[in-house]
């Protein structure tokens, strides 16, 4: 008994080393990069770490500022003590105290899957910081975002999992409608409850704008008559004819530069509840209107130059970021966040939005006769959950070049009663028996 005690003391005595000497080599290794800075005061004083604390993400701890310097000094020679520490350093100091809190963070949080995190229907998840904090938007500060950013650089994933968490957490208090032009990253949410349409061409993208200012108009005029100043004070006081939060979300920006619809939306659509979503991968000046830039926080991913950096959020720390690292100008602040995980395929989304559509097996495609010739759909099935069953999505046709005396129909088979058409049929015949369906 005595030597299990024994051992046991020794254990722990031996972590309490372990855990002590790992402060007083942090410690050391900070005053040695201060000394190296030859960041002093006329004293010959400098920064110096005290009072360190182990975290689940790293150490935090405080510095006492010296006579003659200042946060600014500090925060000019944040990349040195990173790089020096191989860490991530954040900084921060309340107007009130002579100290600054200190923030070391040597954990990855890289890797982290997507997960639902509790929200209103006017907040968005954007992912985490690197203290391993929920990093949250308030549309009702922020009523419209703009996401800069390479390709492959993380903007597509953040949309998803905004419109997953949002759907998850409001689908009944929300009213999304998805604007896209050249890709079909958000046509995966077509079907999901809470997602009012979407839309993929110029002309019913700009159909559907001209709807929301009308919708914008009606509240507004609504919010007049019964002395209503925004629609939080609105869905208090009248909770039976509750109005939903509508988001724009749009996948390109730039499709849009030249469309007066969006510039009038952002300037009137946050206090009736109208909030723009929207991605750009070139940040120029002569693609973006400035009214309208002035309107949107931003989120910028990693960006191919410094200029570019400080078009979108006005610092060039976006030009150093790896993949799924943002940088989020919002509540009245800077703040570098990872967004969560997520597969291609939207397989880890759709644990938790059974709607979303992820690619699905397909039985064999049916040949169509047209003039002659067999059309061969590219043909993709919803799911079964999906809202809209039934539903085929046809791609672009493929002519095959068959000889005449190849074509042959065969005689339908009966099953319960019904009479249906297999092998090869007229084009006109599939889109009759296809309305039926």
């Amino acid at each position: 008994m005595i030597l299990e005690c024994g051992l046991i003391g020794l254990v722990g005595y031996g972590c309490y080393l372990y855990k002590t000497m790992d402060k007083r080599e942090l410690i050391n290794d900070f005053n040695k990069s201060m000394e190296g800075i030859g960041l002093y005061n006329k004293n010959k004083e400098t920064f110096l770490l005290n009072n360190l604390k182990k975290t689940e993400y790293g150490w935090m701890g405080c510095i006492y500022i010296p006579k003659g310097l200042s946060l600014e000094h500090l925060n000019s020679k944040k990349n040195i003590l990173e790089d020096n520490l191989n860490s991530i350093i954040e900084i921060e100091k309340d107007n009130f105290k002579d100290y600054i809190n200190i923030y070391i963070i040597n954990r990855d949080v890289s890797k982290y899957e997507f997960k639902p995190v509790k929200c209103k229907e006017w907040e968005l998840y954007i992912g985490k910081d690197f203290k391993l904090n929920d990093v949250k938007i308030d549309m009702r500060k922020n009523p419209h975002i703009l996401i800069g950013g390479i390709t492959g650089s993380g903007k597509s994933f953040l949309i998803a999992s905004i419109l997953t968490n949002l759907i998850y957490n409001s689908s009944k208090k929300i009213k999304i409608y998805l604007l896209q032009i050249a890709k079909s990253e958000l046509s995966a949410f077509s079907y999901c409850y809470g997602v009012e349409d979407a839309y993929y061409t110029m002309e019913d993208c700009i159909d559907c704008l001209n709807t929301i200012k009308k919708i914008i108009d009606y509240r507004a005029n609504l919010f007049k008559q019964y002395g209503v100043r925004n629609i939080k004070q609105w869905n208090s006081h009248y909770k039976e004819e509750y109005l939903e939060q509508i988001y724009i979300v749009i996948e390109e920006l730039s499709f849009f530069v030249d469309c007066p619809q969006i510039t009038d939306i952002s300037k009137v659509g946050r206090s009736v509840g109208v909030s723009i979503i929207a991605c750009l991968q070139r940040t120029t000046i002569t693609q973006m209107d400035s009214t309208l830039k002035s309107q949107m926080s931003k989120i910028s991913f990693k960006q191919h130059s410094v200029l570019d950096s400080n078009n979108i959020i006005g610092i060039g720390d976006a030009f150093n970021l790896k993949e799924r690292e943002a940088i989020c100008d919002i509540n009245d602040g800077y703040v570098k966040a990872k967004i969560p995980y997520i597969d291609e395929d939207y397989r880890v989304l759709q644990q938790y939005v059974k709607e979303i559509q992820i690619p699905q097996k397909v039985k064999k495609i049916p040949k169509i006769i047209e003039n002659g010739d067999i059309i061969e759909p590219k043909i993709v099935k919803t799911n079964k959950n999906f809202k809209k069953q039934k539903m085929l999505l046809l791609e672009e046709y493929k002519i095959l070049d068959v000889k005449d005396e190849d074509i042959r129909e065969e005689k339908p088979k009966k099953n319960n009663n019904k009479k249906l058409k297999t092998g090869i049929i007229s084009l006109e015949e599939y889109k009759n028996e296809f309305k039926r369906t």
